[in-house]
């Protein structure tokens, strides 16, 4: 259940509002929401607690233990003794500072106690959520400051307060338990949160960090989506509790790695070979179009930037798995692929000029 505090809807001058760390760190595409909101105005409100001087030191205070900040109630801007604090909307803010306005329309909060300020952050939907892993670690961190004051709260209740279910709450407490190198795959995108959080119930079984790696990088290889990873999780949590033998135990140790990898090589070649072939074909047909006037030049996707940077970044992937294959290829022919990828990464930086 949502905290209930006055509010009203007003514009607020840019330069008078505060803004702390929050849950979310990445602001994508902002460029993109100032040219919408140039275009449509500002559709949804940001939201914006207003304290006096104590309460916003109480919130500070909690903030510097959320993310391990040393801000101080003096460093911010104050208006008429009240400091007005930003709650949610950040992209949207900057956007509007991208777009130099002076105000901003929003939902200002007062009367409000510094944890209801956090309650009401971690409660706001918004058009463009947080990344899920972003999210999680808020969530851990506020429970885990609320248990530490004394609160008695249950995953239930808290999920209620925030306005999530209780699933997301447990999944994310979870993932912000695994060891930092497997939460790294998440930050890196190398994993999805949703493959994280299935290896997370592995870790509450007792897998120790190597073994949870292989299951990530298994994950990998083999292209998983969440779903197929859940049920092979489940899978193996419902043998190992049933005691049942997998194949793997009937091996020694080494044969069982030996097994491993050649398997992962096995999937490796063949998803490396289908992404390759998956994203030349649909081009090919493309250009099939092109070369039978089926399709004019007016229709060509490389008058818009999107497809010649996405070419670009085709060739820097080429690039860093040519530096890889200087241990398997022979000389002329790394000379060979090193010369192409040269001649292409030329071409295309000259179109984009």
């Amino acid at each position: 259940m949502k905290p209930k505090n006055s509010f009203l809807m007003k514009e607020v001058s840019l330069s008078y509002i505060n803004i702390l760390p929050q849950l979310r760190k990445v602001f994508d595409a902002i460029d993109e929401l100032a040219s919408d909101i140039k275009e449509k105005g500002l559709i949804h409100p940001v939201s914006i607690a207003v304290f006096d001087k104590k309460d916003c030191a109480q919130y500070i205070k909690i903030v510097n233990k959320l993310w391990k900040e040393k801000i101080k109630v003096n460093n911010l801007v104050s208006c008429q003794k009240k400091y007005l604090v930003l709650l949610s909307g950040e992209r949207r803010l900057r956007a509007c500072r991208k777009l130099q306005m002076e105000k901003i329309r929003g939902t200002l909060y007062s009367d409000i106690s510094a944890m209801n300020a956090l309650m009401l952050q971690a409660s706001e939907n918004t058009y463009v959520p947080p990344k899920p892993e972003e999210m999680a670690s808020f969530y851990d961190k506020f429970y885990s400051l609320l248990v530490l004051s004394g609160k008695k709260m249950s995953y239930t209740k808290f999920a209620e307060s925030v306005g999530r279910s209780p699933d997301v709450i447990r999944n994310a407490i979870k993932f912000s338990r695994l060891p930092k190198k497997i939460r790294k795959l998440v930050d890196d995108e190398t994993i999805s949160y949703g493959i994280a959080c299935e290896v997370a119930r592995l870790h509450q079984n007792g897998m120790k960090t190597e073994e949870l790696m292989g299951w990530c990088i298994n994950a990998i290889v083999k292209n998983m989506n969440g779903d197929d990873f859940r049920k092979t999780v489940s899978k193996y949590l419902a043998e190992k509790k049933s005691s049942q033998t997998s194949l793997f135990d009937i091996f020694d140790v080494i044969g069982k790695e030996e097994l491993i990898k050649n398997s992962r090589k096995r999937s490796v070649e063949r998803k490396t070979s289908e992404a390759f072939y998956a994203g030349s074909k649909y081009f090919l047909r493309i250009l099939y179009l092109f070369e039978h006037n089926l399709l004019g030049l007016e229709e060509s996707p490389f008058s818009m930037k999107g497809p010649l940077n996405a070419f670009l970044y085709e060739v820097s992937i080429l690039e860093k798995t040519l530096s890889h294959m200087k241990k398997l290829l022979k000389a002329k022919d790394l000379k060979r692929g090193g010369e192409a990828i040269a001649k292409d990464k030329a071409f295309a930086q000259t179109l984009q000029n």
